[in-house]
């Protein structure tokens, strides 16, 4: 006998929860929420969605602000909601003050961080053009006089800032103008000296993601810490605990956005199940990431980086597995099937993103799985290798240093070739008129459609 894979309780609450909470502002994206729920859940399960649809409804987030504050003065308390962002001239960070939220600038050497209530005297100005609402900032903040800190959140963002610009610091001295830029965004996800000439190539090749900090980032960086910290002597429930903590302070220096949050659950629950002995399930897993990620920050379901995150993720675990690599095979099949993997998870990847990035950029990336297929493989090696350097650099200088130059540099290297040579490519990038979102519905529900759940053996 054999049982589906999947668990649905968890996947069925999911989308149930994402139905309400879109219900407030975006009726495509409720739709779309509920259309999946007879293809990835059971029909019979009607009192859990029923439960989730009207627990998002009550939470529902208020409609995105369509206009724009265009100036003024603000003076008062604001509540900071993001861990602040590296900019070049600075920090970044959303607060929320009297129902509204701001984009707040801070000075580089600023302590605010996620939590705390500050006391604010600021010039209103209009949000850049060129800016990604994300958040749903009404205008940006730029204070007149210092910061005055009321209460603190919780000093876990602190660490985790303090980790960012240590590393920060490190890699812009010893690293070379070209690579800084690039090392700072492949681990960190701070973009600022990264140039908008490689950004763009990065977006018109697909390959944004990889400085983007995300699911892939957590898994590089929990498997590194896992290799050292399941080795030592102890209890692998406080090896876990220290795997979680270890994840925490990486994604709060990272900047903790949705789909680190995603990876980082994700990772723990793997774990979970591996301390109690059962299989990991992994559409269960993204489900109990995203719902407790829209029960810390509800507005992320209506944000571009929740919606491609987990449809990514749900995409490659619902199309992309492959063979398994088995302790008898040979070398050479063992890296064909580790190619045929990664091919067959960026086409996946690349396809089920495709729709909303058309839809919201009005352009696809075409050379988007060769291109993942030549860098990817190299981001592992780049964070590692980086945050290796940055942790040995106390013991011995020179083989931080050394690293840097014999492994970074160069695969740095590699990366921007690669993205600057295809992304100036004419073809790479297909423009796409404007469509209506309900078209994004039709898409998703018949491309869902054609999942089949996986089986395995009854235990």
């Amino acid at each position: 006998m054999k049982r589906e894979l999947e668990a649905r309780p968890l996947v069925v609450a999911f989308l149930g929860l994402c139905a309400g909470l879109a219900s407030g502002f975006c009726w495509w994206n409720f739709l779309f929420a509920l259309l999946l729920v007879p293809v990835l859940g059971r029909s019979r399960q009607l009192v859990t969605l029923a439960v989730a649809v009207s627990l998002g409804w009550v939470l529902r987030p208020a409609p995105m602000p369509e206009v724009r504050v265009p100036g003024g003065h603000f003076v008062g308390r604001a509540t900071v909601l993001t861990v602040p962002a590296t900019t070049r001239y600075g920090l970044s960070a959303v607060v929320d003050t009297k129902g509204k939220r701001y984009r707040l600038y801070l000075p580089a050497d600023s302590s605010a961080n996620r939590g705390d209530v500050l006391d604010l005297d600021a010039d209103i100005v209009p949000l850049p053009d060129r800016s990604v609402n994300q958040h749903l900032e009404v205008a940006a903040l730029r204070p007149t006089s210092p910061v005055r800190t009321v209460s603190q959140g919780f000093v876990g963002w602190k660490w985790g800032l303090a980790l960012r610009r240590s590393f920060l610091a490190f890699v812009g001295r010893h690293t070379s103008t070209v690579a800084t830029g690039l090392v700072e965004a492949l681990c960190l996800n701070v973009t600022a000296e990264l140039g908008d000439r490689v950004y763009e190539h990065l977006r018109n090749t697909g390959t944004i993601h990889i400085v983007s900090a995300s699911g892939l980032h957590v898994a590089i960086v929990a498997a590194f810490m896992a290799l050292g910290l399941f080795l030592l002597p102890i209890p692998r429930w406080m090896q876990i605990s220290l795997l979680g903590v270890a994840l925490f302070l990486y994604a709060a220096a990272a900047g903790f956005h949705a789909p680190m949050m995603r990876g980082v659950l994700m990772v723990l629950v793997a774990s979970l199940a591996y301390l109690v002995r059962r299989e990991p399930d992994g559409l269960s897993a993204v489900s109990l990431a995203g719902i407790i990620n829209l029960l810390v920050e509800k507005e992320a379901v209506g944000t571009l980086g929740f919606q491609l995150s987990y449809l990514a993720v749900a995409a490659l675990l619902m199309f992309g597995h492959s063979e398994r690599v088995r302790s008898q095979d040979t070398l050479v099949r063992t890296v064909g099937v580790r190619a045929q993997f990664l091919a067959r998870s960026s086409l996946v990847a690349s396809l089920a993103t495709a729709p909303l990035l058309a839809y919201t950029f009005g352009q696809v990336p075409l050379a988007s799985v060769l291109a993942n297929l030549l860098v990817v493989p190299v981001l592992p090696l780049v964070v590692v290798a980086s945050i290796s350097a940055w942790s040995m650099a106390p013991l011995s200088l020179a083989v931080a240093v050394g690293v840097i130059k014999t492994v970074i540099e160069p695969l740095t290297g590699w990366v921007l070739a690669v993205v600057e040579t295809m992304g100036s490519w004419s073809w790479s990038i297909l423009h796409v008129p404007p469509f209506s979102p309900y078209w994004l519905v039709l898409v998703y529900g018949l491309a869902a459609a054609l999942y089949a759940p996986r089986m395995r053996p009854a235990d």
